[in-house]
């Protein structure tokens, strides 16, 4: 048990400084119960701040936080399939095995009507991608690389 808090207690620190993936686990940790009392609020909390992050790096398109976004969309609630399909997608177009592996388990669970809005979402955001956000996009990846390590962060 003590072991266990202070992981949590790890966790906590990274979430607080603005890593988004740690938040995610934070969240899921106060939704689970584990190790610390399960808090639905303090849950939605740390979920809501992974999910804003995840959404503002994965719209410049990077592959990592598209594939996690995808995730969240999917195992979340409310669930909204149609976005988990674009972004998870998206990601496996940029190579991401993963998210390769994730697409046909999302689409199972969509209504033709959805697949068809959800690859429509698609293809509008690769060509807004092309008119505009690929060179920014670059730019702002190679500052974040100078900046930070492997994990995402909302601090740029």
């Amino acid at each position: 048990m003590k072991n266990e808090l202070e992981t949590v207690r790890s966790i906590r620190q990274r979430a607080e400084k603005g890593d988004a993936l740690f938040q995610y686990m934070l969240g899921e940790t106060y939704e689970r119960g584990n190790a610390v009392p399960q808090d639905g609020e303090k849950a939605r909390k740390w979920h809501r701040k992974a999910f804003q992050c995840f959404q503002l790096v994965a719209e410049q398109g990077d592959p990592g936080a598209q594939y996690k976004l995808a995730l969240v969309y999917s195992e979340l609630a409310p669930q909204n399939y149609v976005e988990s399909y674009k972004w998870v997608k998206l990601a496996a177009s940029k190579g991401r095995r993963l998210a390769g592996k994730e697409l046909p388990r999302v689409a199972a669970k969509m209504t033709r009507e959805e697949l068809a809005e959800a690859k429509r979402l698609v293809r509008e955001w690769r060509q807004q991608w092309k008119r505009k956000g690929k060179r920014e996009w670059k730019r702002k990846r190679q500052e974040r690389r100078k900046q930070f390590s492997n994990s995402i962060r909302c601090q740029w």
